[in-house]
């Protein structure tokens, strides 16, 4: 095994806005490489490091962790070591089962420096039960922080101060307090005209092709170029839509109402929300300036449609291709619309791209697209998709053949080196045993001792060379059997199911009738393993 120690660091939110040099960075690294060195297993090892600046410890969706637990999986870390418990996480549940179920089956010590826990003493002893206890306390001091963060978020939202993360369309953030919102007069007179325009009995989908036709900006857009780092999908963020528009007009902030507690977290350290309804949301009348007069707002709101859906019937999020059909020309999500006919009583259901009506940019054509029909074709190819996986997998059977043999012969390289470098370690002990005795002068041992260290590099290098390749052909077996499995259940149907397409596509790109491009999930990995494992077995 590469014996190689991981270092982690962490240092949440509440530590950056603290002056407590004790949770630095700094101090955390120069606390665990003191404890290294004073530890006889340790000290000679390779050092690498991993953290996250400014991440909470409530969950583990921190980029450094994952990269950390992605190499204690593949068996690069042999100890992970943290200035305490609490560093490296404060939900007890996956910490817990990270120290007492999976580092222990992966043969991986774990360090808390300043708790004075180490695995290698703690192993079965009643230890486990103070370490369980500190992950407890550490979650519970998180329960706490975060009830206190929501009293003290309330209390500001009940005093009409905007505790929003972005500020909405139309307004900024004051310099002076960011608590307090400001008019953005250009994107404010977007607003007001869309406003103008709804009044005077242009219809939404109207405004939009107006707006997209004069090249505005949308609400996405202008904030990104406003120096925000939101993301812009596709072709939707940079084309105003009828949402666009009705989520603007619908919008009471524009009358100065500061609006928060929308969304809640369901769990502390999760980043799933659920929204809650209107009467738990907090409304405070003139918090800031309106964009939007009373009247205008009322003469708006006067006109409103109302939209007769009693013979539309909402798709189901697990129907077949569900926000998969995507547009070919324009990348945006074909709407996937149902209809009951007055006339026989039958469901009519189709695709249609929308972006047409928006704008005249694509060639998108706007027209219906059976569903039965897309449905059938794509499940046709599924049939196809599904052959090849069955034969992908005795491949992999073919190429794990050749890939134990070569495992063994690299097995064998491992061992020669082995015992090559517990020969050099050896004759390094001995040179400094015969300069001890003055057998020998500095300037020889110091010179024999540089030759024998930059012999035993060359072997840990040739080492971890053989090892790597070993591990990245059994590796690869490994990622397709993971994905080959998921299909296993799936291999005798004669007729593809709608949980089988779903699991296997990842997109249908529609052109015209008679073209459609399929692209299937993890369909360039797999061709990869493919090839290689066809050049094993040749």
């Amino acid at each position: 095994m590469i014996k190689i120690v991981a270092i982690y660091l962490r240092l949440s939110k509440d530590d950056c806005d603290k002056d407590d040099e004790s949770n630095s960075i700094s101090n955390q690294r120069s606390i665990i490489k003191k404890f290294i060195s004073n530890d006889t297993e340790l000290c000679g090892m390779t050092l690498t490091e991993f953290s996250d600046d400014g991440f909470t410890g409530t969950n583990f969706e921190r980029p450094g962790v994952k990269r950390l637990l992605e190499s204690v999986r593949k068996g690069e870390i042999s100890c992970v070591l943290v200035k305490d418990f609490s560093r490296f996480g404060r939900n007890y549940l996956e910490v817990s089962k990270l120290i007492d179920l999976v580092f222990p089956y992966l043969d991986v010590r774990f360090v808390a420096v300043t708790d004075r826990y180490d695995s290698n003493n703690h192993k079965g002893t009643t230890a486990d039960f103070d370490v369980a206890f500190r992950n407890l306390t550490n979650a519970l001091y998180s329960r706490d922080i975060s009830v206190k963060v929501k009293s003290a978020k309330r209390a500001k939202a009940l005093k009409g101060m905007n505790i929003n993360p972005f500020a909405p369309y139309g307004y900024k953030k004051s310099e002076a307090d960011k608590h307090r919102l400001e008019i953005d007069e250009p994107a404010a007179e977007v607003i007001r005209r869309i406003f103008d325009m709804y009044s005077k009995g242009q219809k939404v989908i109207q405004i939009a092709r107006v707006l997209n036709e004069e090249s505005v900006l949308t609400p996405n857009e202008y904030k990104k170029k406003n120096g925000s780092n939101i993301k812009i999908n596709s072709i939707t963020g940079s084309l105003w839509t009828n949402y666009a528009i009705y989520k603007i007009i619908n919008n009471e902030q524009y009358l100065g109402v500061c609006i928060c507690n929308k969304k809640e977290k369901t769990a502390v350290g999760s980043k799933k929300t659920k929204s809650l309804p209107k009467e738990k949301w907090i409304q405070i009348q003139n918090a800031h300036p309106a964009i939007i007069s009373k009247e205008i707002w009322d003469a708006v709101h006067s006109k409103k449609a109302t939209v007769n859906f009693q013979n539309r019937k909402k798709p189901d999020s697990d129907k077949i291709l569900f926000r998969r059909v995507i547009c070919g020309y324009c990348g945006h999500v074909m709407k996937h619309k149902c209809y009951m006919s007055k006339r026989s009583n039958e469901e009519y259901r189709y695709f249609t791209c929308t972006t047409s009506g928006l704008t005249d940019n694509y060639n998108c054509s706007g027209k219906h697209f059976i569903a039965q029909t897309l449905e059938d074709a794509v499940k046709d190819a599924v049939k196809t998709r599904l052959l090849y996986l069955i034969n992908l997998k005795k491949l992999c059977r073919a190429g794990e053949k050749s890939i134990n043999k070569r495992t063994e012969v690299a097995n064998k390289k491992v061992n020669l080196i082995d015992i090559e470098i517990d020969r050099l370690e050896a004759n390094k002990l001995l040179i400094y045993d015969s300069h001890k005795r003055g057998s020998i002068s500095v300037d020889i041992y110091l010179k024999k001792r540089e030759e024998i260290l930059a012999s035993i590099k060359v072997k840990r290098l040739e080492r971890t060379a053989v090892l790597s390749d070993s591990q990245q052909q059994n590796e690869m077996t490994n990622t397709a059997y993971q994905h080959l499995f998921k299909y296993e259940d799936y291999e005798n149907d004669t007729d593809p199911s709608d949980k089988l397409v779903n699991l296997m596509v990842e997109a249908v790109y529609v052109f015209d009738s008679d073209r459609i491009e399929i692209k299937f999930k993890f369909a360039d990995e797999l061709n990869e393993i493919e090839n290689q494992i066809k050049k094993l077995i040749r």
